[in-house]
């Protein structure tokens, strides 16, 4: 189980023994550009997560006090 919390997904982390082809499953939900239950290699998987974390990063963040970082 793969969880990746900036980005708003978890996946299923197909390992093969050589670590070559490994594969990862998204699970709905997931963000857009990603389909549920569809395979996706290493490459695919972080160029359909990279427009959710540049929004997570350019998003404003609250701090532990409740306040607005950024």
């Amino acid at each position: 189980m793969l969880r990746i919390p900036g980005a708003y997904c978890v996946a299923l982390w197909l390992r093969t023994a050589d670590g070559a082809h490994d594969a990862f499953v998204p699970l709905a939900p997931c963000p857009p550009g990603l389909k549920p239950g569809a395979a996706l290699g290493e490459d695919q998987l972080r160029a359909a997560l990279l427009p959710e974390a540049r929004k997570q990063l350019a998003a404003p963040s609250e701090d532990a006090t409740g306040g607005t970082t950024r």
